[in-house]
């Protein structure tokens, strides 16, 4: 079990990947991820208080100011590491402000993450087994790809549907007005708490 923070999507680009994720699942039952709410991932980690960090990401409401995000692509991990399937995904353009709102929350939560060995899972890419040694996820700083996860195609015919998505034009933006804090059991999610962000 894990601790999550997400950003939530803003209509009309709600609508847009929930239509792709409900796709995925009435064509191709089962696929990974496609059962998870949809969100924006700025970190996931074990943690060994869940209350205490709650109250510290609960402090920052009044520190932080809301953030203009575009989603501009669409795009695909080939390969996925943890699913092993051809993972499809909407991505937003390059934005400062979410890259420091990632590090500062992950800054707030080193002193509570659980120590695992999962950084040794890291060991072939130097980026990855530091951010996961220092904060207890493997994609905290530059590195890290912003995106909104549709599913991770495991399936031996998504030739067409990656061609599918991968074709269409996209644009969107919303403010980032809040987060929220979620339990991770696999593919059970629990929201905790929302954060708004003045």
């Amino acid at each position: 079990m894990s601790l999550a923070v997400f950003i939530l999507p803003e209509e009309p680009f709600t609508s847009e990947l929930l239509l792709w994720k409900n796709k995925i699942k009435k064509d191709f039952p089962k696929q990974p991820y496609a059962n998870h709410p949809p969100h924006l991932t700025l970190i996931n980690l074990e943690s060994t208080d869940e209350s205490e960090a709650i109250k510290k990401l609960s402090s920052f409401s009044k520190k932080l100011s809301s953030i203009k995000v575009v989603v501009n692509s669409r795009n695909v991990f080939l390969n996925d590491a943890f699913t092993g399937g051809d993972t499809i995904y909407f991505g937003l353009k390059q934005n400062n402000s979410l890259m420091k709102l990632q590090v500062l929350i992950a800054d707030a939560l080193a002193k509570i993450k659980k120590n695992t060995n999962s950084s040794n899972n890291f060991k072939n890419d130097i980026l990855l087994y530091k951010s996961n040694k220092k904060y207890g996820f493997p994609y905290v700083g530059e590195h890290w790809i912003p995106h909104f996860t549709v599913a991770s195609l495991t399936t031996n015919r998504r030739k067409k549907i990656l061609k599918d998505f991968l074709s269409l034009p996209t644009f969107f933006d919303f403010k980032i007005n809040r987060f929220s804090i979620w339990r991770v059991n696999q593919d059970v999610h629990i929201k905790l708490k929302t954060i708004k962000i003045i």
